[in-house]
């Protein structure tokens, strides 16, 4: 009998990675690490409910979990329980190997499963104990401090394929978000417009028009709130004359093309502001993943919903094997609110994705304003991208940079 044994820590990710290439059966390195025929979970009170997520994740194996209790259980305690677990097994069904991932969990925990796995196997006839660890630089496992598998160019993610309810599965985010991947038909009449619309639409111009647009809308439905305001309009057939007239002084003047999406049944008042206003950068960041990166999985306006907390909504999420990537867009330029956008996004793309995790912030701004951004944000270190203006508005630029951002 193969045993593999897992340390389960606050981050599941390293377990869920390490599991999902041992019980692969398309890797060629069954004599480095066999195929384990039983899992053990060893696990405190404190990651109890991220090894239940886990189990979830094991495919073909029996799962044999391990409960060390609370942090006071002291170290002999802890080896002797795992000893004479061992022992049990072995004398159900005699074990031929042994292989112990040490990623997650504490030094204590590592410290007294291998000292009861060395305490096992003096005396027993076991060819080798192996021993692994993620590398947090590679997408590999170091195996015995020997050799790094799997061998030659491919690395773990190409055995590892998750979609966005494993992620959400796995950090106890729930299980049925909200979520969108195609595009609206308002946004491919949008691009039909011509080459230049994306530009004419975040010119400074046109974004003072929208800001007019605001003003004059609030004081039609005497109401401080535009979003009760768009909620408004097209349900008060009166006013219609007058928000026309107010579009077609601010917005069809500058880009007299959009008149005709409100003509479509599918594109009213409220929606056409949306989607010129800010709607518009998250489905160009949308389109390109989905069209030129057809690779990953992508999706758009996720919103996820757990009991007793806030809600929360993403505007782009893309994922490539166990690797994600989350973009927030705003159509802003202002370093204050980009900054604000950053830190609230690379707090969510963890807290989905963990680690390997990387956040993009695609804005309106300069590349000089960008890269005082990036500045100030140093501390996000190589998982932290921000995307200008200049970057977003060339489709070749757009397509270079996210190319390098998914290495």
């Amino acid at each position: 009998m193969n045993i593999a044994i897992f340390l389960v820590g606050g981050e599941p990710f390293p377990n869920m990675i390490s599991l999902g290439y041992m019980e692969s059966c398309d890797r060629d390195d069954f004599d480095e690490i066999p195929v384990p025929d039983k899992v053990f979970m060893v696990f405190s009170n404190y990651t109890e409910q991220i090894k239940d997520r886990l189990v979830r994740f094991v495919k073909n194996a029996e799962v044999v979990e391990v409960p060390l209790g609370d942090k006071g259980r002291s170290f002999t305690e802890s080896r002797d329980l795992f000893l004479s677990l061992l022992r049990e097994e072995n004398d159900r069904s005699p074990i031929t190997s042994i292989s112990l991932n040490y990623t997650g969990g504490t030094k204590a925990m590592a410290l007294a499963v291998y000292r009861g796995i060395i305490d096992f196997c003096d005396g027993q006839n076991i060819p080798e104990v192996v021993f692994s660890y993620l590398s947090p630089n590679s997408d590999k496992l170091e195996v015995n401090d020997r050799c790094d598998l799997p061998k030659g160019d491919k690395g773990l993610s190409n055995f590892i394929d998750m979609d966005l309810g494993d992620f959400l599965a796995l950090k106890g985010l729930g299980d049925a978000p909200s979520y969108k991947m195609d595009l609206p038909e308002c946004y491919t009449e949008l691009k039909a417009i011509g080459a230049d619309v994306f530009r004419d639409i975040s010119s400074k111009d046109f974004q003072r028009g929208l800001d007019s647009v605001d003003d004059e809308l609030r004081k039609i439905f005497d109401c401080d709130d535009l979003n009760k305001v768009l909620r408004k309009i097209d349900k008060d057939q009166g006013s219609q004359g007058d928000v026309a007239d107010i579009f077609e002084k601010y917005i069809f003047s500058l880009v007299p093309g959009l008149k005709k999406l409100v003509l479509q049944e599918h594109c009213n008042w409220k929606s056409l502001y949306e989607l010129v206003s800010y709607e518009w950068l998250e489905l160009l960041i949308f389109d390109v993943l989905s069209t030129e990166f057809k690779e990953l999985k992508s999706y758009r306006d996720i919103y996820i919903e757990q009991p007793g907390k806030v809600p929360f909504q993403i505007d782009v999420f893309a994922i490539k094997n166990y690797k994600s990537f989350l973009f927030s867009c705003t159509t802003d330029s202002k370093e204050g609110l980009c900054k604000q956008k950053a830190f609230e996004a690379n707090q969510r793309s963890r807290q989905i994705g963990g680690g390997h995790a990387k956040t993009i912030l695609v804005s309106l701004s300069s590349e000089d304003q960008c890269s005082k951004i990036k500045n100030n944000m140093s501390d996000f270190g190589i998982n932290f991208s921000i995307l200008g203006i200049d970057t977003v508005l060339d489709r070749d630029k757009l397509v270079g940079a996210i190319s390098e951002i998914l290495k």
